[in-house]
């Protein structure tokens, strides 16, 4: 993302006198600036979404906050300013702008940035309408910034029911529970299901599983036809724990699910894991990430534990996990997405 982006809001945190009294930063995976998301958590409190932007920032001064974009702790009429560097998801910033409207007092300011090719405009004008006045503009290149104060408030946007777990997937009988929040939260991830195919490739029975970045936990209930041991499902974003925790209770899931960036906070020791990782269509494929992945997984596994992952099938995976794994096989290509079995956690190629 653009650099410029976050600029314009530690710019807009400057002019306001850098006071923490009734200012909230709300903070998704957008804020990928650890100097900017710094100087905000040391000024305000910080609601995040993400655990390793929570991690990063919880020793800090204030009273942060992990969660859903959870505002019901707040009182109405009780902040000043509002800092928000808009998210991906339509419902996301239309839930965040109709919290703005409860939380502000009359005058209060909503800070929102992002860029011209992500909606920033039409965000700028729907949270004048909601708040009831004008916004003061400001632009660097394809960011803006809008500013915009609580006057007279308007009706609320349709933010897709946004808290609520819903029923939104059903396959062969089987009922997903899901979000607005959660990455495909309405479907079933093509690349997921193409996993799914194979997991009989793997000795899941009474053996200990991990779903790195389970999302709402498709991979687990696939998963759970096997009998593993127990599985523990892992994500970063507090929307995709709260589905996959309901999914655990609704399909009877002996486990865990846990708030974790790519197997930080986790002991070693999982004989089965399985991973969709996000560098496929929709994401950069960063060289750096596909590392991250593969050394997490390694690392976690027993010695003669199993991985499975899919990816594009134009990703080299299984090139790049030859320097963590003593075998690796592409078991499956449909030529959009290839699922690649991970054997002998070591280190063949003599890296550190």
């Amino acid at each position: 993302m653009s650099n410029a982006t976050l600029g314009l809001l530690y710019n807009a945190l400057e002019e306001s006198g850098n006071h923490a009294s009734g200012q909230l930063f709300i903070a998704d995976e957008n804020v990928d600036d650890i100097r900017v998301l710094m100087q905000f958590a040391q000024a305000m409190p910080v609601i995040t979404n993400r655990c390793n932007i929570f991690t990063a920032i919880c020793n800090t001064n204030h009273r942060h906050q992990f969660s859903d974009f959870d505002f019901t702790n707040i009182e109405d009429a009780s902040l000043h300013r509002i800092y928000y560097r808009t998210s991906k998801e339509k419902p996301v910033v239309h839930h965040v702008i109709n919290a703005a409207a409860r939380l502000l007092i009359t005058d209060g300011e909503l800070i929102m940035a992002g860029e011209k090719q992500q909606g920033i405009q039409t965000y700028i004008k729907k949270a004048e309408q909601r708040l009831g006045h004008e916004s003061v503009v400001r632009k660097d290149g394809a960011a803006r910034i809008g500013i915009i104060q609580k006057k007279l408030p308007g009706a609320a946007l349709d933010d897709s029911d946004y808290p609520m777990l819903r029923p939104a997937i059903t396959t062969d009988g089987i009922v997903f529970y899901s979000k607005p929040g959660v990455f495909g939260w309405n479907k079933i991830d093509q690349g997921s299901a193409f996993l799914a195919q194979h997991l009989d490739r793997l000795a899941i029975r009474n053996n200990r599983l991990l779903d790195m970045g389970c999302g709402y936990g498709y991979l687990s209930v696939m998963a759970q036809k096997f009998s593993p041991a127990s599985i523990h499902a892992t994500d970063n974003n507090a929307a995709a724990l709260l589905a996959c925790r309901k999914n655990f209770e609704l399909h009877n899931i002996t486990g865990d699910v846990i708030a974790d960036h790519i197997g930080a906070s986790l002991t070693p020791g999982y004989d089965v894991i399985l991973c969709n990782p996000p560098f496929h269509q929709g994401f950069d494929v960063e060289h750096n990430l596909t590392n991250h992945f593969l050394q997490a997984t390694a690392r976690l596994l027993t010695k003669h534990g199993q991985a499975l992952f899919v990816v594009n099938s134009f990703i080299a995976l299984e090139k790049t996990a030859a320097s963590y794994f003593r075998k690796t096989e592409v078991v499956a290509d449909n030529r959009r997405f290839k699922v690649v079995l991970l054997t002998a956690p070591g280190n063949p190629a003599g890296t550190p």
